[in-house]
């Protein structure tokens, strides 16, 4: 039988098996987030476009398991009437410009409401389907151990030639409808060092996982006050995912980071019992990491350095060399509308991007060609 109709069978089983266990789906949902992409290049490249769904066909079982079971459960979604309504008018005004009449088609809207607004219910599912607090922090622990090997697993990707099959990306499997070779892969431009990906399907899933998953360990370290008995692996995870960040080449994580860090230190750090000894064991984790880092992702560091330095743009070197320009620029800059915008807002990916010759597509030329599967690369 055809792997896509199994796929597909597979999917209607686990539909129906995510209503009934939806406490148990929540997870494999998280789960599947950060090893999605690896199914799609490794373990199923002909069928990229169910796995990318698979996630979110399980999704919709968790909440409908989640309303019908919903009256019996303890928990209580806290009242914050003024955020549910924002929530509410953001998904109505996403929901009509899925009908943006600019849109190459119907499908690209409704794939730009699903990435903005499928995940938002999270919020007031998630705290229900662990019924202890002791449940979630173990279920916490396990996602901070699980980016330990993803990190490792980018880290092998850095140090392999492009040519290597670590190195590729989630994209069909069609060469000649992204207009080159299906090896073509991101590198520094400055080394021939690649831009890791990890278990993600492109760079901007790994870099977006990775400020994710460091928040979350900062976190985890602030609750247990930056001790070093029963956090090592909590702190080698942050270690990981600081190196993961200088091998993406993404410089707008580490910004963001940077700009977060005097707030964390602030409320997490300095306002809580014993605040000097905290914030000394910060000082000393921190210096560990920056040795660890130093030592061990030094040629990281100088690819990364190199990106930063060496742009072709001045707006992007700026992200890095020059931050107040990219904090000033939306205040300075006169608005540049998207050509596919209309009166209420630019809509749901209402920029569609178009196929360059390497592969990556631009936004200044929008089609209806690199519109119809830039949802299976992404």
């Amino acid at each position: 039988m055809n792997l896509r109709i199994l796929l597909l069978f597979a999917g209607a089983g686990a539909f129906l098996w995510a209503i009934t266990r939806w406490r148990t789906a929540v997870q494999l949902v998280m789960l599947l987030l950060v090893l999605e992409g690896a199914i799609r290049k490794w373990l199923f490249p002909g069928a990229q476009d169910l796995v990318y769904l698979a996630k979110d066909v399980l999704l919709v079982g968790v909440y409908l398991g989640f309303l019908r079971d919903r009256a019996q459960l303890r928990y209580r979604p806290p009242t914050f009437p003024t955020l549910y309504t924002a929530l509410g008018l953001g998904a109505l005004l996403g929901l009509l410009e899925i009908f943006n009449p600019r849109l190459p088609n119907l499908l690209v809207g409704v794939f730009g409401f699903k990435a903005y607004f499928l995940y938002v219910p999270l919020v007031l599912v998630l705290p229900a389907a662990f019924p202890s607090d002791r449940e979630l922090v173990v279920f916490l622990r396990r996602y901070i151990l699980l980016s330990i090997p993803v990190g490792l697993l980018g880290v092998v990707q850095f140090f392999s030639p492009a040519s290597s099959p670590l190195n590729t990306y989630a994209r069909l499997d069609d060469a000649s409808a992204y207009g080159s070779g299906s090896g073509y892969v991101s590198t520094f431009g400055s080394s021939e060092y690649v831009r890791v990906t990890a278990t993600f399907s492109y760079i901007s899933g790994y870099s977006s996982y990775l400020v994710a998953i460091t928040i979350l360990v900062l976190a985890y370290l602030a609750a247990a006050r930056w001790r070093l008995r029963r956090t090592l692996v909590a702190h080698a995870a942050l270690g990981m995912a600081l190196l993961g960040m200088l091998m993406t080449g993404s410089r707008g994580p580490v910004f963001m980071l940077v700009l977060l860090f005097p707030i964390y230190w602030w409320l997490a750090v300095m306002r809580g019992r014993d605040s000097g000894v905290t914030f000394a064991r910060l000082l000393f984790g921190a210096a560990m990491l920056a040795i660890l880092i130093y030592s061990v992702g030094g040629n990281a560091l100088s690819a990364f350095l190199g990106r930063a330095s060496r742009s072709p743009h001045r707006s992007t070197s700026c992200r890095m060399l020059d931050p107040q320009a990219t904090v000033s620029a939306p205040l300075t800059r006169p608005p540049r509308p998207s050509p596919r915008a209309t009166y209420l807002t630019i809509g749901s990916m209402a920029s569609v991007p178009s196929p360059r010759a390497d592969g990556s597509c631009s936004s200044s030329a929008p089609s209806a060609s690199c519109s119809s599967t830039s949802f299976a690369s992404t």
